[in-house]
């Protein structure tokens, strides 16, 4: 925590975190951590069908069976990760270039300041 911390702080940019949290507890403890920096915490949750997250992970070769593995937490995290995101995206037919883009765009609309 202490270094996104630092690194949004030196860099006065928006710190991106790629990662999949699938414990509600885990991301209100990281997402309390951020409001006591005075960071501002805009969750984007990439969400996809099944069949689509089945279908990339097993093109991949980054902790497939791993990640195979956790599809059922996913599933059972689904619901209250797109309750807790502010903004959802499917990308189940997005490119990565297209979600980028969907995702600076929402980063430009007023924020608010803590949350």
């Amino acid at each position: 925590m202490a270094t996104a911390v630092e690194l949004a702080r030196y860099t006065g940019q928006h710190l991106i975190a790629p990662q999949t949290i699938l414990t509600r507890s885990y991301l209100a403890e990281i997402a309390a951590g951020l409001r006591a920096a005075r960071l501002t915490l805009f969750h984007v949750l990439l969400d996809a069908d099944d069949e689509a997250l089945r279908s990339r992970i097993e093109a991949s070769d980054e902790a497939t069976q791993w990640r195979l593995d956790h599809l059922g937490m996913y599933r059972a995290a689904r619901a209250w990760m797109r309750e807790d995101a502010d903004l959802v995206l499917d990308i189940t037919a997005l490119r990565a270039a297209e979600a980028a883009h969907l995702i600076a765009d929402a980063l430009r609309r007023p924020q608010p300041a803590i949350r």
